[in-house]
């Protein structure tokens, strides 16, 4: 019959998919003029944001920062791992990274900011501690989170280095 059938398994697809998104939306960020789009945006969007599923945007964008700088994530080459003191500090919080699916992290690329932030399972388990702590709350469907008083506290602690 000459016909092959092959089946993919679900997760590994779904792995796939994301790497795919991951590195897609970074080269798309890289290739578009920043400013351009950025200066338009309204500020609220820029500061908080629904990404593809994770949290956007500058408090997105710092808390990678802060991470990388306490130790709880790293980058190797070409990907970003969780280090075992991240995994720690992130159990702490309830978000338990050996349970989340591949690729944990990756780096997504923002339209308005220069640097990175968490994509990936925990980008998107980040999120939903967030949402789930009312630190965050989307706003009438739109793409935009507010960040209630609570939650900018609450989130810039994240990470931070002890004794700040």
């Amino acid at each position: 019959s000459g016909k092959r059938f092959f089946r993919v398994a679900a997760a590994d697809v779904a792995a796939a998919v994301d790497a795919l998104a991951c590195t897609t939306m970074a080269s798309v960020a890289r290739s578009t003029p920043i400013h351009s789009r950025s200066l338009t945006a309204p500020a609220a969007l820029r500061r908080a944001r629904l990404c593809h599923g994770h949290l956007g945007g500058e408090l997105a964008a710092g808390l990678y920062q802060r991470m990388m700088a306490a130790g709880w994530i790293e980058r190797a080459e070409q990907r970003t791992d969780v280090t075992p003191s991240g995994a720690r500090k992130l159990a702490a919080l309830g978000i338990f990274t050996q349970a989340l699916a591949q690729p944990i992290v990756c780096d997504c690329f923002d339209w308005s900011e220069q640097q990175p932030h968490l994509g990936g399972a925990l980008g998107a388990a980040l999120l939903k501690l967030c949402l789930q702590s009312n630190w965050v709350s989307v706003i009438n469907e739109s793409q935009a989170l507010q960040v209630s008083e609570a939650g900018q506290l609450e989130i810039a602690r994240l990470a931070r280095p002890v004794g700040d």
